[in-house]
């Protein structure tokens, strides 16, 4: 049976097994195609002319605001429906929860490792050992946003490295650590490289055509009459609506991980179903 553990700042943390080493693999992988790629590779590209310095600035900037994304969507609050008296619940639209048996909005649903409803949830996500709801799916597509750019970069360096910088290095008759090192940890990292670029990719399309068509991934594999309840409402949305009503108005701030999301839970669930809830 998974907790919460309540952390400052209003952060949580979800002590569930199968979450915790989910994401603890999660910053693994992370940590293993940074330091692979940063100190044996990029590190001395860089000193000797090889690697401009804004490429080694971008590194940087992608692999930091990855790794922020990252611990704020396993942290924050995915959208708990919280409880409310019965004067402020409208019942032509809410209903009872049959797990938990506690009224929840629409398109809302009970996750049974959270242990909670989450508003608007779109999955739980094994690795980042959370919910991924109205509350921290800007998060989530944002972490995506990072993580595939930032495993991209890491790819093209490495090709750099196999196709262009290794060459030279033979001819200066200097062999690079990360070639004299066992070919297992050398075949093992390609495939980190790899599983990161196609995982992400994944998730990011999936994520994309969920907002574009302003449907969850739990909506996308079952219709009930709630979904098809707010159709007229999704479909009375414009596309830009969709992503603004999730990411924010100002589209400068759509990748800027560390800003802190306000809104009404009333422009996402729609149908006039309010909660009051902010991230």
């Amino acid at each position: 049976m998974s907790r919460l553990l309540r952390l400052p700042f209003g952060m949580r943390y979800l002590l569930h097994t199968q979450g915790i080493l989910g994401s603890s693999f999660a910053l693994f992988l992370y940590l293993y195609v940074h330091i692979f790629n940063f100190f044996p590779i990029i590190i001395p590209r860089y000193h000797d002319g090889s690697l401009p310095t804004l490429i080694v600035i971008v590194y940087m900037f992608l692999s930091a605001n990855t790794i922020i994304s990252f611990f704020r969507t396993m942290l924050s609050d995915p959208g708990r429906v919280l409880k409310l008296s019965d004067e402020k619940i409208d019942w032509t639209f809410w209903e009872k929860c049959p797990k938990c048996v506690k009224p929840r909005p629409p398109r809302s649903h009970h996750c049974q490792k959270c242990g909670h409803c989450v508003l608007k949830m779109d999955h739980h996500c094994m690795w980042t050992n959370n919910c991924i709801g109205a509350g921290n799916s800007w998060i989530f597509i944002t972490l995506l946003c990072y993580t595939f750019a930032f495993a991209v970069l890491n790819t093209v360096i490495y090709l750099l490295h196999v196709f262009k910088w290794l060459e030279e290095c033979s001819a200066c008759n200097q062999i690079p650590w990360i070639n004299s090192t066992s070919p297992s940890i050398r075949y093992l990292s390609y495939f980190f490289i790899l599983l990161m670029n196609l995982a992400t990719l994944f998730l990011l399309l999936t994520q994309y055509i969920n907002v574009y068509y302003d449907k969850t991934t739990i909506e996308n594999m079952s219709e009930s009459n709630t979904i098809l309840a707010v159709q007229r409402f999704r479909d009375s949305k414009s596309k830009h609506h969709s992503f603004a009503s999730l990411c924010g108005t100002s589209r400068i701030l759509w990748l800027f991980p560390c800003r802190i999301r306000s809104y009404p839970i009333t422009n996402s669930i729609g149908l006039g179903a309010s909660h009051p809830f902010a991230v």
